[in-house]
This record gives C-alpha cells, sequence and structure tokens, in this order.
C-alpha cells in the first residue's frame, strides 16, 4: 500500500536527512509522534533560516574586495556554495511540494515549479526584512544596558562591604574583566533563592539569562548582545547560628564565533598591509575594530548586569 504525503511535514531539510523512522506503535495502534522524529543537524538548517541571508551578502562583499585584492577571490568558493545550498533547498522543496490544480501540460507544472521555488527563495528574505525593520537583528541588544549607566558609578560610593571585590573601570567605562565578592548575611536563606533571586534581577534587567546545566562549572549566563556574555558562579558556606557567607565569581564569555571572526579579519588586514593593499587593509581593519569594540561591550555590559544584580544582595 503506498500514498503521497508527510507525516512529520515536509521540512526543507529533509533531503539531507537519511531515511526517517516513523513511530506506529505495535501493529500501527499508536499515533505519529513527533517526538520521535529524527531532528536534523543544526548545520543542515542554517540555510533555511533569514540570517543566512546577511551571510551571502558578507561573502559576497568579501568576494568584490577581491578586484582590489586577489587573495580575497578564494571567497568566491564559499559564496557560491552558500548560494547554491539555499537554491538547491528550494528547488528540491518546490518539487516534493503538493498543489492543487496541477497543470497537464509540462510547460504549465515547470511553471509553477520555478513559481513556488521563487516563492521558497523569498519567503526568508521577507522575514529577514520583517526582523531588521522591527529591531531583531542578529546583531541587536537584549537588553538597554550602557557601560556608562548611573548603576556603575553606584560601585565607586558603595560602603566596603564588597570585601575585596575589584572595580574594573577605565575613564567611568566598564571593562569586561572578571571579579568576585564575599557577602555575609545574618540570616538563613536557601542558597538555590538567592540565586534565583539574581536570575531574576537579570531578567527584570532586559538580560538573556540562562542556567548552567548539570555538569557546568557555573550557575548562570548574562547575555546582553550577541557576540558576548558573562557566567556567574556562586557558592554559599553555613558558618553557624544562622550566619551565611556566599561568595560570587563572574568573568566574561567571549563569543567563539566572534572571536573567531574578529581573528580572521585581523589577519587579512595583517596580509593586505603586508601586500601593500592599502585600501583593502582600511575596510577590514575597520570591520576587525568594530567587531573587537562590539564583542568587547557585550561582555562588559553582561558583567555590569551580574554586579548590579549581586550588589543587591548586600542590601
Amino acid at each position: 500500500m503506498t500514498w503521497s504525503g508527510w507525516v512529520y511535514g515536509n521540512n526543507p531539510a529533509s533531503f539531507l536527512r537519511p531515511l526517517r523512522r516513523i513511530y506506529h506503535g505495535v501493529w500501527g495502534s499508536a499515533p505519529y509522534q513527533s517526538l520521535y522524529e529524527r531532528s536534523p543537524a543544526t548545520l543542515w538548517l542554517m540555510p533555511a533560516i533569514p540570517e543566512w541571508y546577511l551571510v551571502i551578502l558578507l561573502l559576497g562583499m568579501v568576494s568584490a574586495l577581491g578586484a582590489l585584492w586577489r587573495p580575497l577571490l578564494v571567497a568566491l568558493l564559499p559564496f557560491a556554495l552558500s548560494v547554491l545550498v539555499v537554491v538547491t533547498q528550494a528547488c528540491l522543496a518546490a518539487a516534493r511540494a503538493v498543489l492543487p490544480d496541477v497543470p497537464p501540460s509540462r510547460a504549465g507544472r515547470t511553471k509553477r515549479w520555478m513559481l513556488t521555488a521563487s516563492l521558497y527563495l523569498l519567503q526568508p528574505l521577507a522575514r529577514l526584512s520583517g526582523r531588521l525593520h522591527y529591531g531583531l537583528a542578529p546583531w541587536r541588544r537584549h537588553a538597554p544596558l550602557r557601560v556608562t549607566s548611573p548603576t556603575l558609578r553606584q560601585y565607586d560610593s558603595s560602603p566596603p562591604t564588597w570585601n575585596g571585590a575589584r572595580r574594573h573601570r577605565l575613564f567611568g567605562i566598564a571593562l569586561p574583566l572578571p571579579g568576585r565578592v564575599a557577602v555575609w548575611s545574618e540570616r538563613w536563606e536557601d542558597p538555590d533563592v538567592k540565586l534565583q533571586r539574581i536570575e531574576a534581577s537579570l531578567k527584570a534587567a532586559g538580560a538573556n539569562v540562562r542556567r548552567g546545566g548539570d555538569y557546568d562549572r557555573w550557575d548562570l549566563e548574562a547575555c546582553v548582545g550577541t557576540l558576548g556574555a558573562a557566567r556567574l558562579l556562586a557558592a554559599v558556606e553555613d558558618t553557624g547560628a544562622g550566619v551565611q557567607l556566599a561568595r560570587y565569581r563572574w568573568w566574561p564569555r567571549w563569543s567563539p564565533a566572534g572571536v573567531a571572526a574578529t581573528l580572521a579579519f585581523a589577519a587579512l588586514a595583517a596580509e593586505a598591509i603586508e601586500d601593500r593593499a592599502l585600501a583593502v587593509a582600511v575596510v577590514l581593519g575597520a570591520i576587525t575594530l568594530l567587531l573587537a569594540l562590539r564583542t568587547s561591550i557585550d561582555c562588559a555590559d553582561a558583567v555590569a548586569a551580574i554586579r548590579q544584580a549581586v550588589d543587591r544582595e548586600k542590601r
């Protein structure tokens, strides 16, 4: 017995996956639960996201600089591959689409197929346009924090209950450096409650908060931007008579993708300078500087958010 259709949906990346198993239970008595569907690898799903077109644009711009400096022409290969993957997915998805009133002629079916493939290509672009229009760009800020906000200035006038906590600042700007603090409390409290309160404070500030897993060496991660975050580790010691000593340590977490991109553009800029391609070196150097500054600011703001949340614990 044969039939046409999909049990779990027509995913654009499904053609990249091996033959899938369908959960139907003993003697076909169970429903087709999507819980048992094999999820495709994240790598194969990336060309389907709207931001993939930004990757294509970046590779195209780097390839265009190859007219001024020939080594950059090597970017034509990943540029062509990124476009080919998108077009291939759209063409295969259009071929598998089930549409009513299929034209009887081959020319009509071909025209319908080309129209459907074009819509598959335009759909991510429409989503990307909407995201950019409403401020949902990949480089958006998750919180309205600024490294020169008044919340950082209060650390200068705070009483010395931080027990040697480091205040890393330069000309009024927070620096993305690690720090630690110990806070005494004369009222016993569950350590989980302390972390939940810090977590709520970070969320109230607009940060994107993630909890550490069973094997992670950190408890909370605060993300304010795209290229940087900060992590917090807490330990609570009961000293008797209801007195607790809570120790907090935080450190910045640089985005691996951001660091890799910064180093890559820095290496290209250095090579361009060596080959005396000054125009290309200026462009690549500016991109390197922007990436480095943005990564540092994202980490600094995340560190500032954690410091502000921990500061409330001493009150």
